[in-house]
This record gives structure tokens, sequence and C-alpha cells, in this order.
């Protein structure tokens, strides 16, 4: 595996991707930054419950950076720079809204802004997103993900 820490002095805004992925990957791979926005984008206005007004997000698809590993799995485990984790349900509706974002308005997400990368929904669009669970799912300074066997 690779080690977390080294990774995070050496490769600020990455993401480590681990468990039921493509053979071919070795069971992990880590995305920097620049391979992240080689991946199609998606951008959304929206509120969030953490921030001040509407903010402009840029970032990659949750699904999509998925298939783009070959995850074999529907429920991945998140988990943030501190250690704290959720588990996300791919197969839920509202996880294909999810996006990695790794802009707000049209910079770099720093640390102390929840970044560098920032698992989002579009609020403003599908106000029924606004619960507890989603919420919950919406884990900021995101530094990896785990693809849970099938």
């Amino acid at each position: 595996m690779v080690e977390t820490a080294r990774i995070q002095e050496e490769i600020p805004g990455h993401l480590v991707i681990r468990g039921a992925i493509d053979a071919a990957l070795g069971g992990e791979t880590i995305y920097e930054l620049p391979r992240l926005q080689q991946l199609p984008s998606v951008s959304f206005k929206t509120i969030t419950p953490w921030t001040t007004g509407a903010h402009t997000f840029k970032g990659v698809n949750l699904k999509t950076l998925m298939a783009a590993v070959g995850a074999r799995g529907s429920i991945v485990r998140a988990t943030a720079l501190n250690d704290y984790a959720i588990t996300i349900d791919l197969s839920d509706s509202a996880a294909s809204l999810a996006i990695v974002a790794y802009e707000e308005d049209g910079q770099p997400i720093r640390v102390r802004d929840k970044g560098p990368l920032w698992i989002l929904f579009p609020f403003s669009d599908h106000p029924e997103l606004l619960t507890d669970r989603v919420e919950g799912w919406s884990i900021w300074q995101l530094d990896a993900i785990e693809v849970l066997a099938p």
C-alpha cells in the first residue's frame, strides 16, 4: 500500500484509490490533481451547509472516477486527511450527483477551505439532498477512496 503520510507531503491534492478496482492497477492507484482534471468535469453553483452564499464548484463525477479505475463494487469508503471516514452506496440515486470537487469559484480549494478535494452535491438544484445522510457523504479534505469488494 502507498504510504499516505508520505504522499500527502509529496503530492498535495492527491487521491489514493484502492480496493476492488482494475487488477492492472495492482489494487491501488494515485490520482494527482492534474490527472483528476484530465477526466470529464462537472460544474454547478450551489449553497452548502458549510459555506456562506452560493459558490461554483468544479470536479469529476464520483461515478465517472469509479468507472475510470474499474471499480467492481458499489460501496466505497471515503477517508479524509484527519482519518474521518464515511461509506457511500454508489447505487443510491443521490450518489450519481456527487462530484469530487477540486475548484471553488475557479480557484483550487485550499485545505483551510475544506480542500483540496471535497465530495459535494448540487444542493441548490436538488434541495431533497439536504438530508443528514447526504450531508454526511459530503466529506471534505478527501484523501482516499476504498472500493469495497462486491
